[in-house]
């Protein structure tokens, strides 16, 4: 803006200040635009002479004045509030874009060479009011962790499961670096197969009875009886019951264990 274009207040803005300008409560820059205006348009004019007759704004008044010299600050200000808004918003959106695209979008199908369904049984348990199915999964660690997606729809009287990642994980180069993971799907239904990633892993006529640690895992997540649980290496998974005692399974065949592990 040249130095010698002057700032200028439009009649709208004007007429919100007129009142405190007539009551000598605005800045003395405020003071000077007004005078500046009013003196080249007649209708402004005209409206602080009507002021200058009417009796003395009331206290009530007062308030509103207040108010409408706010609605005038802000009509100056919008602008530049408007458009820091908008850049404020962008960057937030990308932001957040970025962190979903990178670690949690769930778009990429885990191969059958990157992933493994060791177990899957099916449980019905009276003392958690729980039945459903379980299911113990064996992949490699990936160094980029992202969200899980494990989802499933039933196809007739198949249960379809997908198994995916994010698109930008990228697994261990070392491939006996492995983590088993467990999953459960609450069910009263039965299903004469079940499918991960379009492979069957188990089905009505194969179903073995679910050994205990199953049980276990079940008031692990439905009661207070269980309140921690842990997998240990390739062979071993524990249970915290609440009264302190600790449980142990191989893995591979459901039987109990002694073994002192440090969790």
């Amino acid at each position: 803006m040249s130095k010698d274009k002057k700032k200028t207040l439009d009649c709208e803005v004007v007429r919100d200040l007129l009142p405190l300008y007539y009551d000598n409560v605005v800045s003395e820059k405020t003071a000077t635009l007004i005078e500046e205006h009013i003196q080249e348009c007649d209708e402004c004019m005209r409206e602080l002479e009507s002021l200058k007759q009417a009796p003395k704004i009331k206290e009530t008044q007062e308030s509103k004045a207040k108010v409408d010299f706010k609605k005038a600050l802000k009509k100056l200000r919008r602008k530049g509030v408007v458009i820091g808004a908008v850049v404020v918003a962008c960057v937030v959106a990308i932001f957040f874009a970025g962190k979903y695209l990178l670690t949690e979008a769930p778009i990429k199908e885990v191969s059958e060479d990157e992933f493994e369904a060791v177990h899957v049984y099916k449980f019905d348990y009276d003392r958690t009011d729980g039945s459903g199915y379980f299911f113990l999964l064996h992949y490699p660690i990936s160094i980029m962790s992202g969200q899980t997606s494990f989802t499933h729809e039933v196809n007739g009287d198949t249960l379809e499961i997908e198994f995916k990642k994010a698109m930008f994980t990228t697994w261990s180069d070392d491939n006996t670096n492995y983590t088993y993971e467990i999953y459960t799907i609450d069910s009263d239904e039965d299903y004469s197969s079940i499918t991960i990633n379009g492979n069957e892993v188990w089905n009505e006529e194969t179903n073995e009875e679910a050994p205990e640690y199953v049980d276990y895992y079940n008031q692990f997540e439905h009661s207070d009886d269980v309140t921690g649980w842990s997998i240990y290496g390739d062979d071993t998974m524990g249970a915290e019951l609440s009264n302190g005692d600790l449980l142990y399974w191989n893995i591979e065949n459901g039987e109990v264990i002694n073994l002192d592990v440090e969790s």
